[in-house]
């Protein structure tokens, strides 16, 4: 085919070798040519945002854990208040990332992060300390928020960062060219963090992206141009989940606090030995105000030995709540169930679980 400007020859060549003439079959073919140009532009305008541009895979290889689910997202709120992209609670005041939250024994086994999509590493950090920020204060990591991290560099002005890694598991160093896919370090709990998680973070052009919205700027609840590829969006790991169970246990005392129960202190699994008192325990993320939590145990002959109804007074982005019994009179042996149901207006049981253990 001759370019009327530049006077230059084109010509197609099929993966066999064979040159395709584009006039002769224009001449020879014109509708059949004409529908297949139309089809291909057709294809290119209505495609996903991810296949005409930068597309982005899993960030993490979570095969095999415990939990792993998007705790915050992007917000789209410009006011002190906050809504992730589904005009949801699911987000805090100025957040720019996606957070993948893990457990801690997930943490402990290894979490690998990966990139996204093919680049070159641009920057690392790793040395930096972990553990909960509300137990080290922020001032311990002045400058240095997001932790252990890596950023790397796509095409099309695209870049990612990695943040809060685990100590000492960065795979990488800065030039180094890396495929999607590719090991970059651990799930940690560095930098400014309260809890296991991956967050990513998207710039275009050093603009903040969220990459279930894209390039556009309509708000929360508005179109979408998604970056996750097909594959990589209907993954359980990136569902959309309003609410859902991070814990729930049997204690051989009150947890103290939320930290301390996911971390498991004081956890009896399976046979609790001879306990003076006996705590069901569960944490959740995502609970919303007016959400009824409601918790029992439940005895071998099937009585309710504790039970606590409670309503919930705002939004959080995670909350605890436990009950318990003493041992006394009337302590048998044999199966003990711990029963837990967060009840949704207009929803029902948006989260529900039951344990039991056996005591002697």
């Amino acid at each position: 085919m001759r370019d009327r400007q530049n006077g230059l020859t084109v010509s197609f060549q099929d993966l066999n070798g064979y040159d395709f003439n584009v006039p002769a079959l224009l001449e020879a073919h014109p509708v059949t040519m004409l529908m297949s140009v139309m089809l291909a532009l057709a294809g290119l305008f209505f495609l996903p945002a991810s296949a005409r541009a930068f597309s982005m895979e899993l960030p993490v290889n979570c095969t095999g854990a415990e939990f792993c689910a998007p705790q915050n997202y992007f917000d789209h709120d410009p006011s002190p208040a906050y809504a992730d992209y589904v005009c949801g609670p699911l987000s805090y005041d100025t957040h720019t990332g996606t957070d993948i939250r893990i457990s801690y024994a997930d943490m402990e086994r290894g979490v690998a992060v990966l990139a996204v999509a093919d680049g070159v590493v641009r920057a690392v950090r790793d040395g930096e300390a972990e553990g909960e920020i509300s137990l080290r204060g922020k001032a311990s990591v002045t400058g240095r928020g997001a932790g252990n991290a890596v950023v790397v560099v796509h095409g099309g002005g695209f870049e990612t960062q990695y943040s809060h890694l685990k100590r000492g598991s960065v795979a990488v160093r800065s030039g180094q060219h890396v495929k999607a896919g590719h090991v970059l370090g651990l799930v940690g709990l560095s930098g400014i963090t309260e809890f296991p998680h991956l967050e990513i973070s998207v710039r275009h052009q050093d603009r903040p992206v969220d990459p279930y919205m894209g390039l556009v700027s309509g708000g929360c609840g508005g179109p979408r141009e998604v970056l996750w590829s097909r594959a990589a969006l209907h993954s359980p790991v990136l569902t959309y989940r309003a609410s859902g169970l991070l814990e729930a246990g049997f204690f051989n005392a009150p947890p103290k606090d939320p930290i301390a129960l996911l971390r498991r202190h004081g956890w009896i699994e399976g046979r609790a030995g001879d306990p003076d008192v006996l705590v069901f325990g569960v944490q959740v993320f995502g609970p919303r105000s007016g959400d009824v939590w409601t918790l029992r145990v439940v005895g071998p002959d099937g009585q309710i030995l504790a039970e606590s109804r409670t309503t919930q007074d705002r939004h959080q982005a995670q909350a605890m709540r436990y009950v318990g019994k003493k041992r006394g009179k009337g302590w048998q042996p044999g199966f003990y169930r711990g029963e837990f149901r967060l009840t949704r207006e207009g929803a029902g049981d948006v989260v529900s679980v039951v344990r039991g253990i056996e005591v002697p």
